[in-house]
């Protein structure tokens, strides 16, 4: 250890938090897999503003690496979130979740700039808000669009688990809501997540 400089010793660190962090997640998704096949996973939902979350989300992938978007357009993310918009009814740990894997997913499976962006919408005739990750890739084969929600489906993927999207689903399904696969207007994929206003 003392024959290393200190960035040589930096990154052995970084190198070991971010492995760490791999380990950590596989198994908090694992004992989450467990508790959606046994219906053992609950959610206590709370008013949340969802342009903050999802600008600071946003916030911490560029600060980790990702590019920022600009206004001319480019980079990495993009937030439309409009001002007036109520908020939507989520646990915060588990909608962070959420929109991480599925930020995660448009990374892995997408390319160009992801899209987070948020609406109100209705689900069931109940007032709801939709939550949407788009990407600028060759989106999700229409065939595919629900197989892609299935434990371990990955698509030809050369990372991730497979389990991303099938978490999400578990994840928004015990809020009340649903996730459906789509293609984006501008082509590529976008996957949009609804959740029913409990306050309603």
């Amino acid at each position: 250890w003392d024959r290393l400089t200190d960035d040589q010793k930096r990154l052995m660190l970084e190198t070991i938090e971010a492995d760490a962090d791999r380990v950590t997640r596989l198994i908090t998704e694992l004992l989450d897999v467990s508790r959606i096949n046994t219906r053992r996973l609950t959610v206590h939902p709370q008013p949340l503003d969802v342009g903050a979350v999802l600008r600071a989300h946003a916030h911490r992938r560029v600060a980790s690496g990702d590019d920022a978007a600009t206004d001319a357009g480019g980079g990495a993310f993009v937030v439309d979130v409009p001002d007036d918009l109520g908020p939507v009814w989520a646990d915060p740990d588990r909608f962070e979740q959420i929109v991480a894997n599925l930020v995660e997913n448009a990374i892995i499976h997408g390319r160009g700039t992801v899209r987070l962006s948020a609406r109100a919408s209705e689900l069931d005739g109940v007032p709801a808000v939709d939550v949407l990750v788009v990407d600028d890739g060759d989106g999700i084969d229409p065939q595919h669009r629900e197989l892609a929600f299935s434990r371990f489906w990955q698509d030809g993927a050369k990372q991730g688990t497979g389990l991303g999207l099938y978490l999400v689903r578990g994840l928004v399904e015990a809020h009340g809501g649903v996730i459906v696969a789509e293609e984006a207007p501008g082509g590529g994929a976008q996957l949009r997540a609804s959740f029913p206003d409990h306050d309603f």
